[in-house]
């Protein structure tokens, strides 16, 4: 006849089913992070890939953009910054000065002998408007 288990044995039969048990959940959890892992190194090789596919070839159109740059920040340092504005400033004075003397020349003008020559002129040419038709 077989010895009859003790409480204390089915106690610790039990808890080592547990323990058993709670290891093939850490087991298959284990697993699949692996897999998550594996999955998430995967994109992030690909995307990896393409970010340099795309920076290889915008570079050359970078370059192309820093080279620009560099020659217009050239042909800027070679402006005479000091000449330009005195130019600017005498351009300015001699539009005023034009300005002053339109106005001057339009204020002069004698509006009504110059209206009085148009209806002169109007009474001339009536005539041979109507002449022709």
């Amino acid at each position: 006849m077989e010895p009859r288990e003790t409480t204390e044995e089915k106690e610790t039969r039990r808890l080592l089913l547990q323990i058993v048990q709670q290891q093939q959940l850490q087991t298959s959890a284990l697993k699949k992070q692996l897999l998550f892992t594996r999955l998430a190194a995967l994109l992030l090789a690909g995307m990896l890939v393409v970010f340099l596919g795309i920076a290889g070839a915008l570079l050359p159109q970078a370059r192309e953009v820093l080279t620009d740059l560099g020659g217009i920040s050239r042909q800027l340092a070679s402006v005479d910054w000091l000449q330009l504005t005195q130019e600017i400033s005498n351009l300015t004075q001699t539009s005023e000065q034009s300005l002053v003397s339109a106005t001057e020349q339009i204020q002069k003008l004698d509006l009504d002998a110059l209206n009085q020559a148009i209806q002169e002129l109007h009474a001339v040419i009536r005539p041979l408007a109507d002449l022709f038709g």
